[in-house]
């Protein structure tokens, strides 16, 4: 047996912020036991009529559990009407009732379905897709526990903290009613809904530590820093004074960060720069409003596809001009970016059709895919323009690679406007449209795309995976995957200096631009503004705020000479050594004037 009884620490991914100290509790998940015997002919109806009505009294057990939420957790809700939506497909219905009259019990016929759909989810390449197949299994063990007479639910000691390999949706709301300290989980997803509740909820959270179950079992304390990603088992009580102190310091930088939220994002020399917040959900819109951004400088509208209010199909034009229209009326008179659906052929469901590449982030993907399915491009075109009456609407084309694409686009666009005018259809005739900077061929052409656009958004993330030819979901190349690598750096500064000739306003995005080591140098780069997650608004504007504009351009010009992201990293880090060395002997000798 392994001897962990002295402190060990485990790094993961940061998933919600927050420092928790406390007792480990672990989260063991139930076995599958399900019989696979089949039942009597004669006991099908008993079972069908078992199942439908377990499937009732969970749909109202979810409804009920979404009016608390409505008032207590919001986020909570879209969650809780995705599940009453996977309770009526009638897809999953349909197979459920089949298995059943091939004489499968219900229980077992719930198991077998829901698991099938389960493992189809979990084999698709894309995030996305894989969280929802958590969804799935917290419906059938929601009807499973009704089938069995068995109850969702836990005994928490007071002050604890979740050690488990995943959470489902209704476990995290559970923990809502307990006094649970912090979360730890072997898995790793940042966009799993269990993940979104946790950090709604405030509670610190770290995702993907391996090793974690097995180092819990023989630990009684552990400490969870949501903002390193660091895990420590079995701290000393010299560790736990010192993360007591972090987090005391930690609670007293967000007061005063807090106050930021009506300061300009202005550079101490006076460079004003754009700050945008990301938008995933409504509850993203209303944090990022909350927070002071200027606008939603990138909303991701293929994660709005799944909208419980359409019962059309996901690409039902008035589904979808509803839904825009209410998100545009939401943020105004803020500035809200719609970026066209950036799927790839794997993304979507069978209804749509399913093409299985090999590859499918270097196949069909972004504006390549739309404009092989023209009825998807045109019901989203056409929904956004509908919306752009609010006047605060523009427009986001994703992994352009040519400028044959953004021209196709455009021709759709006039055409759906001309129709619009004729049967006086109120739209913004001067809708602002932009483009996604994501592969080097964009920015290799930045400078004949810059005409034929208002803006652009560099899109941080797939611009290094595809620069350096390294899977960002692929932990066996992370090592190549590195946003501060030189070659990285020089496409972002070609972009911004083919585009200077137009006045275009350039703003980044993805996680490289709410990194704190990378503001200084985007800024001396010449970006116009920074889009970033809501919860991320405050703590980037601090950073812009503390910045010099003119110093940033001496560090930049610096950097784009270096070799490797290591001596990047290097040469950043002096320079904010040495920026806080002078602030401090500012500091030092005017109070010695003073005295």
């Amino acid at each position: 047996m392994d001897n962990v009884a002295d402190e060990q620490k485990l790094k993961g991914i940061p998933a919600s912020p927050g420092i928790a100290i406390g007792q480990i509790f672990v989260l063991v998940e139930a076995p599958e036991r399900e019989q696979q015997e089949p039942i009597a002919e004669n006991a099908v109806a008993a079972e069908l009529q078992r199942f439908e009505k377990a499937r009732q009294q969970c749909a109202a057990e979810i409804e009920q559990f979404m009016q608390k939420a409505r008032s207590l957790l919001p986020s909570a809700v879209p969650i809780l009407e995705a599940q009453l939506l996977i309770l009526n497909d009638p897809l999953l219905l349909e197979e459920i009732t089949s298995a059943i009259y091939q004489r499968h019990s219900a229980a077992s016929a719930v198991l077998m379905v829901f698991n099938k759909h389960e493992k189809q989810l979990l084999r698709l390449r894309d995030p996305l897709f894989r969280d929802r197949a958590l969804d799935l299994e917290d419906v059938k063990d929601r009807i499973l526990s009704i089938l069995r007479n068995e109850q969702i639910s836990f005994s928490l000691p007071e002050k604890s903290i979740i050690i488990a390999h995943s959470l489902t949706p209704s476990e995290v709301l559970l923990i809502k009613e307990k006094d649970v300290r912090g979360i730890i989980l072997e898995s790793s997803s940042l966009t799993s809904h269990p993940v979104m509740l946790a950090r709604s909820l405030q509670i610190p959270a770290v995702i993907g530590v391996r090793d974690a179950l097995r180092l819990a079992q023989h630990a009684q304390t552990v400490i969870v820093d949501g903002y390193s990603g660091s895990v420590i088992f079995n701290p000393s009580e010299a560790t736990i004074a010192t993360y007591k102190q972090r987090r005391r310091l930690r609670r007293r930088a967000e007061q005063r960060i807090r106050k930021l939220k009506s300061l300009p994002s202005i550079t101490t020399d006076g460079c004003q720069l754009h700050l945008y917040a990301n938008a995933d959900s409504f509850e993203d819109l209303d944090a990022a409003v909350t927070a002071g951004a200027e606008g939603i400088g990138l909303l991701r509208t293929e994660l709005f596809l799944f909208n419980p209010d359409s019962n059309n199909g996901l690409f039902d034009e008035d589904a979808l001009t509803q839904q825009y229209g209410e998100i545009a009326a939401r943020v105004y008179p803020l500035p809200v970016t719609f970026r066209l659906f950036d799927l790839t052929a794997d993304k979507l469901p069978n209804k749509v059709f399913f093409l299985r590449e090999p590859n499918p982030s270097l196949g069909l993907r972004g504006v390549r895919l739309l404009l092989k399915h023209r009825s998807i491009l045109g019901a989203q075109l056409r929904a956004i323009l509908r919306a752009s009456q609010h006047r605060n609407v523009r427009l986001l084309i994703p992994m352009v690679t040519s400028v044959a694409e953004v021209l196709k686009v455009m021709k759709l666009l006039r055409r759906f406007a001309e129709t619009f005018r004729k049967q006086e259809i109120p739209f913004d005739p001067n809708l602002p449209i932009g483009i996604m900077i994501e592969t080097p061929a964009a920015t290799l052409l930045a400078h004949k795309l810059a005409p034929m656009v208002q803006f652009m958004s560099i899109g941080s993330n797939d611009l290094t995976q595809y620069t350096m030819a390294a899977d960002r979901d692929n932990a066996a190349v992370d090592f190549y995957y590195d946003p501060f690598h030189p070659a990285v750096l020089q496409l972002i500064a070609r972009t911004i200096e083919a585009v200077q000739p137009y006045g275009l306003e350039v703003t980044i995005c993805g996680e490289f631009a709410s990194h704190p080591l990378a503001i200084d140098t985007l800024i001396g780069l010449g970006i116009s503004g920074f889009s970033v997650a809501p919860s991320l608004l405050l703590s980037t504007k601090k950073r812009i705020r503390e910045a010099n504009a003119e110093d940033a351009r001496h560090l930049a010009r610096h950097v784009l000479e270096l070799s490797s992201p290591e001596e990047v990293r290097a040469a950043i880090t002096e320079f904010r050594r040495q920026r806080k060395q002078k602030q401090t002997s500012r500091y030092s000798s005017g109070k010695s004037r003073t005295a």
